[in-house]
């Protein structure tokens, strides 16, 4: 993507490959969501489903390792690298838990819809499937398009910085913007960093993929 010279090729081709697998991303999750009312063979709903999710992830894999967004994992694996990616998690979760806490202090509810819509969605689909999505799907396809995409595209690191910060935050906000957006731009901002400091698609997975396993078995126990 950065060795597009044509700006406009550049920005259009992104924006078409973001809208792109975001919607395959969003319809795995809608057809879940109403598969009750559209089939009585909810075996087939299901298959069709995790089909498009599986196709998203391998899209998005496949597009990072073509294109060299994703260091071979020798590199991510060294005793540096887990530190970095151990520190970046826990820093994560720390904002993330204050920014709700300060919050709070202020009288604002810090569920946010996202939140209660993924809560929603564990009483209607099996755990297998909600782990896809949150420990497979979100990580891989979110940092792709979220992250990566946006830091090859825009030249500018601080101005990619920024709109790879706010475009997570925004995207994890569905119905009436509230206050609860900080909570989601404070985790977007580690995150953003994250991949800021080497570049290296592997690591903010890994920190994505923690932060969601946490949020994931704090579900199952509920």
């Amino acid at each position: 993507m950065e060795n597009i010279k044509n700006p406009i090729i550049r920005y259009l081709l992104a924006i078409l490959l973001f809208i792109g697998l975001l919607t395959l991303d969003q319809t795995s999750t809608v057809l879940i969501a109403i598969g009750p009312t559209i089939s009585s063979n909810q075996t087939f709903v299901y298959i069709i489903a995790t089909l498009l999710l599986l196709t998203t992830v391998g899209i998005s894999y496949y597009l990072a390792r073509k294109q060299g967004w994703m260091k071979p994992i020798t590199q991510t694996i060294t005793k540096d690298n887990w530190k970095f990616i151990l520190g970046m998690f826990a820093l994560t979760y720390l904002l993330k838990l204050l920014s709700g806490v300060i919050l709070q202090l202020f009288g604002v509810n810090v569920a946010p819809e996202n939140q209660q819509a993924i809560e929603s969605l564990m009483k209607q689909i099996p755990t297998w499937y909600m782990g896809l999505m949150i420990l497979v799907l979100a990580p891989m396809v979110e940092e792709f398009i979220c992250r990566a995409l946006i830091f090859k595209t825009i030249k500018n690191k601080k101005i990619a910085f920024v709109v790879a910060m706010l475009v997570f935050a925004l995207l994890h906000v569905s119905g009436q913007f509230d206050l609860s957006f900080i909570v989601y731009l404070s985790m977007s901002a580690a995150l953003t960093y994250t991949y800021y400091r080497h570049e290296n698609l592997n690591e903010s997975i890994a920190v994505h993929f923690l932060n969601n396993l946490i949020g994931f078995v704090a579900l199952l126990v509920m």
